[in-house]
């Protein structure tokens, strides 16, 4: 009986060593697209501190679709703050103001600082 033993010693090293492969592939993938976010994130960052708003709110945005939890947080008040500044030109119209404030206000509310357009939107229609 321990000879029928013995055969299965090598076929369980084997399936614990594809194991840690598998883990260790798995956790170096997450590590890797948790490192590609912040790269972009630094990319869009150096966007908005260039005054570059329509693209730094995309990049933003499009960053948005794979964060979670405080990142994704952080990534919508950049993104509405970007919004907002895009707003404050002086060469738009109302119109056009006021659809980034309701974008930047759909993204984040506290990004908002003036009380009368804070006011405006979040009353009804």
């Amino acid at each position: 009986m321990a000879s029928g033993i013995k055969p299965l010693r090598p076929l369980l090293r084997g399936l614990f060593g594809v194991g840690v492969l598998i883990v260790t592939a798995w956790l170096a993938h997450g590590w890797w697209q948790q490192r590609q976010l912040v790269l972009a994130e630094n990319q869009a960052v150096e966007l908005q501190n260039h005054s570059q708003y329509p693209q730094a709110a995309a990049a933003y945005e499009a960053i948005l679709l794979r964060a979670r939890g405080s990142q994704a947080q952080r990534l919508r008040h950049n993104a509405a703050a970007c919004y907002v500044a895009m707003a404050e030109e002086p060469s738009l119209n109302r119109t056009e103001s006021f659809e980034l404030y309701r974008k930047a206000f759909a993204l984040d509310p506290t990004a908002i600082t003036n009380a009368a357009i804070l006011e405006r939107l979040q009353s009804p229609r």
